[in-house]
């Protein structure tokens, strides 16, 4: 019996099927395809050269471009779908006869998107990622262009900046920039600096000075240029200087004087920054921690070992923070670490600030001394700070039984009590955990008995019905 072959959608498998059945196939679904249709159309037209299949789509890009109705949610999905197969016939049509011709479509088309993004009743996720697949395709396509056809582009790529009047292609500018040819980056260049003169105005968004600043630090960035990052970080108004982060790259360049002199600049009232590609307003504050710690680096570079430890230790009894303390120990002179150890130690058991004592000594780790702190103040732990009590309790419970189950009875107590029944699914898993340690209890205990603590529970909460059937399905 012959074995049977199994269709394939391939070349080989589309051209058994003949011209003939191809052409009908085609036909039947570019009838209800738009993307198809034109890309069909692009195809046929590019029989007669670039400017046939530039006039088509230039047609459909002029229609859109002309559009000024609002674009209902039922047809944003459609509209996406359209766009997408818009510039794909963009890139692979055009691009393959006129390159040049087919990039400048396509930094039209990004603007025409921009255009229906404020004309759309509500946000489409489908149109949001068609606009990042095209912005994504743009950018890679730049790098198609030779340096004299990116150098006749870069006209067209200032027009389109200059349009983009909400900010909303500066990540893709930049990436464009950073991808031209020296020569042709250096041309646009010369036609963004002139914006640096430009006062800035707005403290959220972009104005003409602070979009400028943005490119020529991303090509700053790409070129290792340090300087010029440095000297525009200067160009910025106060309140969008991010000193910390300048003083970081300084710092890593081993260019020590001016790295202190920049994380040394104190930020004054709120300050606008780029967080991972967005604009936020942040305090005085952001940042302080590490600006301390990275003052302390510096000094290091500086040969102020003194100065940078004396950083360390107070910036460590300020937060009890185990990595500061590790960075503390690590800079110290041979087997000076375990006297330093013990004080640290001491420190934190002496502290009234019982809470971040416990996650220090839970992150460090120091589960003797944990299991000791949570003992001396054992009626002390509310549940409610479980983020640093339910860590712990898991971390003490292989070993050290009778501080965990103190904070798990104090985690139970602060779900049950105000009948929190959002966190009874919690609570049921601390239950079931106390049963476990029950067995390892000692029977000189500073707390009433397990089976004393488990009637009460049940005595007080019998009739948190919900809460019992989390229980049942948390016991073994």
């Amino acid at each position: 019996m012959a074995r049977k072959t199994k269709a394939k959608l391939d070349q080989d498998g589309l051209g058994s099927l003949g011209l003939d059945k191809l052409v009908a196939i085609l036909l039947e679904e570019a009838a209800a395809n738009k993307a198809l249709k034109a890309r069909l159309l692009a195809a046929l037209a590019g029989a007669s050269g670039a400017e046939e299949i530039a006039r088509l789509i230039d047609k459909r890009l002029d229609t859109l471009a002309r559009s000024k109705s609002l674009v209902p949610a039922s047809k944003a999905r459609e509209l996406a779908v359209e766009l997408l197969g818009i510039a794909r016939n963009i890139a692979f049509e055009l691009g393959s006869v006129d390159a040049l011709a087919a990039f400048e479509r396509l930094l039209r088309l990004l603007s025409i998107y921009e255009s229906i993004f404020h004309r759309i009743y509500e946000d489409s996720v489908k149109l949001r990622k068609s606009a990042q697949d095209v912005a994504t395709l743009t950018a890679e396509f730049v790098t198609n262009l030779n340096e004299l056809q990116q150098m006749k582009a870069v006209a067209s790529l200032e027009k389109a900046r200059k349009d983009d009047s909400h900010a909303e292609r500066v990540a893709l500018f930049g990436s464009i920039l950073c991808a031209l040819h020296p020569a042709a980056a250096d041309a646009w260049k010369a036609l963004i600096e002139p914006d640096l003169q430009t006062p800035a105005t707005a403290r959220f968004g972009l104005d003409k000075s602070s979009y400028a600043i943005a490119l020529l630090q991303a090509l700053a960035n790409h070129r290792n240029d340090l300087d010029a990052y440095v000297t525009l970080e200067k160009a910025k108004p106060e309140f969008r200087r991010d000193s910390y982060d300048v003083a970081r790259r300084l710092c890593e360049a081993q260019r020590y004087p001016e790295a202190l002199e920049w994380v040394r600049m104190t930020p004054k009232g709120m300050r606008t920054l780029n967080i991972s590609g967005m604009t936020v307003g942040v305090g005085p504050n952001y940042q302080s921690g590490a600006r301390i710690l990275l003052e302390a680096e510096i000094l290091d570079g500086m040969k102020q070992r003194g100065s940078a430890q004396a950083i360390r230790w107070q910036e460590f009894l300020k937060t009890f923070d185990a990595e500061i303390l590790r960075r503390y120990i690590a800079r110290l002179d041979d087997f000076a670490e375990f006297d330093e150890l013990d004080k640290a130690f001491a420190v934190v058991r002496r502290s009234t600030e019982i809470y971040p004592a416990l996650y220090f000594l839970i992150e460090w780790p120091k589960l003797d001394q944990a299991s000791a702190h949570v003992l001396d103040h054992a009626g002390k732990w509310d549940g409610r700070q479980y983020p640093v009590l339910v860590p712990a309790a898991d971390a003490l419970a292989e070993s050290y039984p009778v501080a965990a189950t103190i904070l798990y009875r104090a985690l139970i107590n602060a779900i049950l009590v105000p009948s929190n029944s959002a966190a009874y699914p919690h609570a049921a898993r601390y239950y079931a955990a106390l049963g476990r340690l029950s067995a390892q209890l000692l029977e000189q205990l500073p707390f009433e008995g397990h089976e004393a603590y488990m009637a009460q529970i049940k005595t007080r909460h019998g009739r948190k019905y919900s809460f019992w059937e989390f229980v049942h399905a948390a016991l073994p």
